[in-house]
């Protein structure tokens, strides 16, 4: 329960992120939604990898780029389905599109914890946590 909830405050920074490069990108720059979600997505992914790793799992891969492939491969699940999500929300109910990012990432928060504990943060072995 320690670690969702450490989980929640480095997910909570990382959507700060992601939501406030959405609005930059999508309000401030005029992009379509879109391809503002992947910019502010990405922007999040780098936060929430660093964050969780340091503060959350505590698990660090003798190869830090590969733990990273493994993060944004969950993590590209999530971010999936926050885009369906957010399609939703803005083209069918017509909804505000940086409510309509906060709602998505909100929803999502239970199986990117899932997914990273199981796979981005395992430890395997001797505790080092490589694959």
């Amino acid at each position: 329960m320690i670690r969702f909830l450490r989980y929640l405050g480095s997910g909570g920074t990382a959507t700060l992120v992601d939501v406030g490069v959405f609005a930059l990108l999508n309000r401030g720059l005029g992009l379509w939604y879109v391809w503002a979600f992947v910019g502010s997505a990405l922007a999040g992914l780098v936060t929430n990898f660093l964050l969780s790793r340091q503060f959350v799992f505590a698990v660090r891969w003798e190869n830090t780029f590969r733990q990273l492939l493994v993060f944004t491969g969950v993590a590209l699940n999530g971010m999936v389905l926050n885009l369906v999500i957010m399609k939703l929300l803005v083209d069918l109910l017509h909804w505000d599109t940086v409510w309509a990012r906060v709602l998505s990432a909100g929803m999502v928060v239970g199986v990117s914890f899932v997914g990273h504990s199981l796979f981005s943060f395992r430890k395997v072995g001797g505790g080092s946590g490589e694959l």
